[in-house]
């Protein structure tokens, strides 16, 4: 099954991006060779590494490893490579936002998908358009990254601990603790008492 989805995910990017040749040639026609070959200036992305549990959990998602390797891939990307992967891109997103796994699924995480949906979409259309609007198309794709790496933040913020939360672990060690110092006290042993021969008191004649 695994399989089957990760040859799925393959074959719609492969078939978008045939899809998007022709989109591709009629927006470059008119365009200098220097100007496709301007590289998207991304700036300096803030990296977010997820925590073990929301990792567990995307390490299964396809659509999130696509999506990831496909934003990474902007990163050095010139704008002729963003004008061919703007179709594909679009569909990764959409697919990201419609199959987010349930441990996942909330308010906040939904709208930083909505963000990366809609702004794939609105690059897809740029490319879309006889005259190539390059100014535009490299500002998205340089916002792209970060837009993703702030999704990974409200995975990770899932999985933060309320105050609440940090109070009762607190209270459970501290329980715990307690009861391990009472149960050495019990097990420790007491002095043999000594017997009135087995010692003698300085200064006695007896």
């Amino acid at each position: 099954m695994k399989l089957l989805r990760i040859l799925g995910i393959a074959i719609f990017v492969f078939t978008a991006c045939e899809d998007n040749t022709t989109v591709t040639e009629n927006a470059a026609v008119g365009q200098d060779s220097i100007v496709l070959n301007q590289k998207v200036k991304s700036g300096k992305t803030i990296q977010v590494t997820l925590q073990s549990e929301p990792n567990e959990i995307v390490v299964n998602w396809l659509a999130y490893i696509t999506a990831q390797d496909e934003i990474r891939n902007l990163e050095n990307a010139s704008l002729q490579n963003v004008v061919e992967k703007a179709v594909p891109l679009s569909k990764i997103m959409t697919e990201l936002r419609s199959t987010v796994p349930e441990q996942l699924s909330s308010k906040t995480v939904m709208s930083r998908l909505v963000v990366l949906e809609t702004k794939t979409k609105i690059l897809e259309q740029l490319t879309r358009r006889q005259t190539l609007d390059a100014d535009k198309v490299l500002v998205i794709a340089k916002e792209l990254p970060q837009d993703f790496e702030n999704f990974k933040l409200q995975l990770n913020e899932l999985f933060l601990k309320t105050p609440d939360q940090f109070e009762i672990e607190l209270d459970d060690r501290l329980d715990s603790i307690q009861k391990a110092n009472e149960e050495n006290s019990q097990l420790q042993l007491t002095p043999k008492e000594l017997e009135p021969n087995e010692f003698k008191v300085l200064g006695s004649d007896n």
